[in-house]
């Protein structure tokens, strides 16, 4: 069955300020909107890791948790978004992290950093709504540069399960192309939009590439 194809707008802040100018700014030009959170230890950067407030949206929300212990975010924090997404690599305990937020009534998703194979995590994409690969060869900073190594991971996904895929990590006009016909389906974007004046210009321009 095929998936539609959409534009994920990312937003990295660290604070309540900022977290409101970047949403303002993508809210009117998207159906998802993911929030990047980080912690300054599974990533060297931090993001919206405070008691932050969402603006009242009717988007969707989804978490990216690039931290230590998803557990404590989830069970502290996760009521405020529909999607949680954790890393693969945070955790030795998948399992437990994919029936927390199951119990939290929220969609799941399991997320590869850039050494993460696909063979890693098979036995739990069955309880799972979406992968996102990481695309990019550092997380957690806007503007990283593309990971050609994360194509394969794409393919190899696309052929053998019926999972959505998101990617995330340098994608723009000269990389969406790409990994759209490896068998991505949501193309997270951040300082593409971000530092755009014309935010449905360059959206209308990526989509074209699709």
């Amino acid at each position: 069955m095929l998936k539609e194809k959409r534009i994920v707008a990312s937003i990295i802040a660290n604070s309540q300020e900022e977290l409101e100018e970047r949403f303002n700014k993508i809210k009117n030009y998207v159906d998802i909107i993911q929030l990047d959170i980080m912690d300054g230890k599974f990533v060297s950067e931090k993001s919206l890791f405070f008691n932050y407030i969402l603006p009242k949206t009717d988007k969707t929300i989804e978490a990216h948790l690039m931290v230590e212990d998803p557990v404590e975010w989830i069970e502290e924090v996760g009521d405020r978004v529909d999607t949680i997404i954790f890393h693969f690599e945070s955790t030795k305990f998948p399992e437990k992290i994919i029936n927390l937020i199951r119990r939290k009534g929220k969609k799941v998703g399991l997320a590869l950093g850039p050494k993460t194979r696909i063979f890693e995590i098979k036995k739990y994409l069955a309880g799972i709504d979406q992968v996102l690969v990481f695309t990019a060869d550092k997380m957690g900073q806007y503007g990283a540069k593309f990971d050609r190594g994360s194509l394969e991971k794409i393919d190899v996904l696309a052929k053998t399960t019926d999972l959505l895929i998101e990617v995330d990590g340098g994608i723009n006009k000269n990389t969406i192309n790409e990994v759209s016909k490896k068998g991505a389906n949501n193309f997270v974007c951040g300082s593409v939009l971000q530092k755009s004046e014309f935010i449905d210009e360059r959206i209308d321009e990526l989509k074209k590439l699709f």
